[in-house]
C-alpha cells in the first residue's frame, strides 16, 4: 500500500542521514550517570618483553645500563622493551572482544522475541533500543552546543512525531479524548523526575528510574491478580542489573525517592493505558499521533512558562553542530515514539518497559565503538543480569511449553 511504501522510504532516508551525521555526534553523557566520563582515555602500556610493567621501573633499568633520562625512552623502543604500537594493538583487541561479547548478549536477550514472534517484532525491538540511544546522542549534541532548553526540545520532538505519524495514518477526531490522559501522565512523569533531580543526585534518580519495569509489573499484578514466581524473579534480576550499572554519587534522599517512584508509576500508567487503547483497535500511528499532539500542547505551555522565548532566539544563533543535534534528535524522536507503540503492541506494557532496559547494552556498545571505553566488572555484571532477565521473561512461555512436553513424555 502507498502508506507503507511511504513509511519505508522515510525510514531508509533517516538511516542514510544518521550514517552521514553520526561521526559528529557527542556521546559523553549516554551512560546512566550524573557525571561526564573523561574525554581523554588512559592507554595502558604493554611490555613486549621483561617482567617490568611500570614505565618508571623501565627508566631505572635504562639508567643502570648507563642511559640518561633523555635517552631511556629511545633505548626502550630500540631494545623492544617498550613498544607503544603494541599497546594500541592489545587495547584494540580487548575492545573488540568486549564489543563482540556485549553484542552477543544483546542478541541472546532478544532471541526469544525472534523465536516466538518473528522477524518483524525482533527488528522493531532492536530498532527501538537503538533509537533511544540516537535521541540521547543528538539531544546531547544540541545541549553541548548551547541549546539548554529541555522542555522546548521535548515539545519539538512531540510536534515532529505528530506530523510524521499523521502523514502515515490520519488521526480520527473520535480518538482525541481517550488519548489525553496518556499525555497528562507523561507530563506528570517528566515533572516528578525533574523535581527528583533537584532534591537528589542524578545517579540516585537513575537507579530508582530503572525500577519502572517493576512498577509496571505491580500494576499488571493488580489488574490480572496473577504473579508468576519465574516472571517476578526475572524482572527483579533485570532491574537489579540496570541499577548496578549506574555510576555516580549515590546520595540518599527520601523526597527524591518518593518523587522518582511517582515518576516511575506515572510512566507505568502511560504504558498500560496506551496498551489498552491498542487493544481497543486504536491504530499504532494514530495513537502515536494523538498522544504526541497532546504532549506537544502541554510541553509548549510549560516551555513558554519556564523558558519563555529564549529557545527560539537561540535557534537563530545556533551553530551547525547544534542545529544538526536539534533537527536529527527530532527525527530520531519521531522514529522512537512510533516504534515504542509497535513494541508495546508486540510485547505488552511490562516487557516493553523491561526491554527498554537493554538501552544500557546499546549505550555500552556505542561507548566501546566511538570512545574506546573499557567495560568495568560491575557493568559486565549489570549487562549480564539485564540480558538474562529480559530473555528469561520473554522465554517463559516457551520454557513452560518445552517443560510440559518433556514431562508428558516421561513414563508413568
Amino acid at each position: 500500500p502507498p502508506r507503507r511504501r511511504h513509511g519505508a522510504a522515510m525510514a531508509k532516508s533517516l538511516l542514510a542521514l544518521l550514517a552521514v551525521l553520526w561521526p559528529s555526534a557527542a556521546i559523553h553523557n549516554l551512560r546512566p550517570s550524573g557525571e561526564l566520563p573523561h574525554d581523554e582515555l588512559e592507554i595502558p602500556i604493554t611490555i613486549a618483553r621483561g617482567s617490568a610493567s611500570d614505565p618508571q621501573e623501565l627508566r631505572i633499568v635504562a639508567a643502570k645500563k648507563g642511559k640518561s633520562a633523555d635517552e631511556s625512552w629511545k633505548w626502550m623502543r630500540e631494545e623492544g622493551v617498550w613498544r607503544p604500537e603494541q599497546s594500541h594493538e592489545v587495547e584494540h583487541t580487548g575492545h573488540t572482544w568486549s564489543l563482540v561479547g556485549v553484542i552477543a548478549l544483546l542478541l541472546v536477550a532478544l532471541s526469544p522475541v525472534l523465536y516466538t514472534q518473528g522477524l518483524k517484532a525482533f527488528l522493531s525491538v532492536l530498532m527501538y533500543i537503538v533509537s533511544i540511544c540516537f535521541v540521547k546522542v543528538f539531544a546531547k549534541q544540541a545541549f553541548v552546543a548551547g541549546f539548554h532548553f529541555p522542555y522546548t526540545l521535548t515539545a519539538m520532538h512531540m510536534l515532529t512525531t505528530a506530523i510524521v505519524a499523521s502523514l502515515i495514518d490520519r488521526p480520527l477526531m473520535g480518538e482525541a479524548v481517550s488519548t489525553m490522559n496518556i499525555a497528562v501522565v507523561k507530563a506528570v512523569s517528566l515533572g516528578l523526575n525533574n523535581s527528583a533531580l533537584f532534591f537528589g543526585t542524578a545517579a540516585f534518580v537513575s537507579i530508582i528510574g530503572a525500577l519502572t519495569p517493576c512498577t509496571t509489573y505491580a500494576l499488571d499484578v493488580v489488574r490480572t491478580r496473577r504473579m508468576p514466581l519465574f516472571k517476578t524473579l526475572a524482572i527483579l534480576i533485570a532491574c537489579l542489573g540496570a541499577c548496578v550499572s549506574t555510576s555516580g554519587e549515590l546520595k540518599f534522599s527520601l523526597l527524591a525517592l518518593f518523587l522518582s517512584l511517582g515518576a516511575c508509576f506515572a510512566r507505568s500508567l502511560k504504558t498500560v493505558w496506551s496498551y489498552d487503547l491498542l487493544e481497543a483497535n486504536v491504530g499504532v500511528y494514530r495513537l502515536a499521533a494523538w498522544s504526541s499532539i497532546w504532549s506537544f500542547l502541554i510541553m509548549i505551555i510549560i516551555g513558554l512558562s519556564l523558558e519563555h522565548l529564549a529557545p527560539y532566539r537561540k535557534l537563530v544563533d545556533l551553530n551547525a553542530e547544534g542545529l544538526t543535534g536539534v533537527v536529527v534528535s527530532c527525527a530520531c524522536a519521531a522514529v522512537l515514539n512510533i516504534l515504542q507503540c509497535f513494541v508495546l503492541k508486540f510485547l505488552g506494557p511490562v516487557l516493553q518497559n523491561l526491554f527498554g532496559s537493554l538501552e544500557l547494552v546499546a549505550v555500552i556498545v556505542l561507548a566501546i565503538i566511538l570512545l574506546g571505553e573499557k567495560i568495568t566488572k560491575l557493568e559486565w555484571i549489570g549487562v549480564l543480569l539485564v540480558c538474562v532477565g529480559c530473555g528469561a521473561v520473554k522465554a517463559e512461555g516457551a520454557i513452560r511449553a518445552v517443560t510440559a512436553k518433556m514431562l508428558n513424555q516421561l513414563p508413568g
